[in-house]
């Protein structure tokens, strides 16, 4: 016997939702849109951060700004690298949902098939890369602590 769930189904009725689906998603643009956003300004937020910590240690702009020697801030330079990755992450996913958002929009408004399906590969395509990213981003923080664990250890 043949599993349905392994075989997608590819008629018109099936790339459909109801009313009340359309409904859902209609009411979830705006929250999705909003969600984007404050990822992407997270992510500024984390960048500005990271950028104004490498100022502060003397990596941009020389020792002009930075009370420190160049080079005696490894925690600091660690600290700016990691918010510098983790903006990446919150931009990136910022921009995803945005585009998930864009794509349920132009599926709402023409009704066809095709656009639900592009709509939920790229919903597929942000969750993906949120969990992705989240154990990155997990993995990251803990490798950030034993640094800091052994930095401190060894004063």
């Amino acid at each position: 016997m043949e599993n349905p769930l392994d075989t997608p189904q590819t008629s018109p009725v099936a790339s459909q939702l109801s009313e009340e689906g359309k409904a859902s998603v209609r009411g979830s643009l705006g929250w999705m849109r909003f969600a984007g956003i404050l990822f992407l300004a997270a992510g500024g937020v984390l960048l500005l951060a990271g950028l104004g910590l490498m100022l502060l240690v003397g990596n941009i702009g020389g020792n002009f700004f930075s009370p420190y020697q160049r080079g005696e801030t490894l925690f600091a330079n660690l600290s700016a690298l990691l918010y510098i990755v983790l903006a990446v992450f919150s931009g990136a996913l910022g921009f995803l949902l945005i585009k998930v958002s864009d794509s349920f929009k132009r599926y709402l408004t023409n009704s066809v098939g095709s656009q639900l399906d592009g709509a939920l590969n790229r919903q597929k395509l942000f969750w993906k890369s949120a969990g992705i990213m989240f154990i990155a981003g997990v993995v990251l923080c803990i490798a950030f602590a034993l640094v800091f664990a052994m930095m401190l250890l060894a004063y």
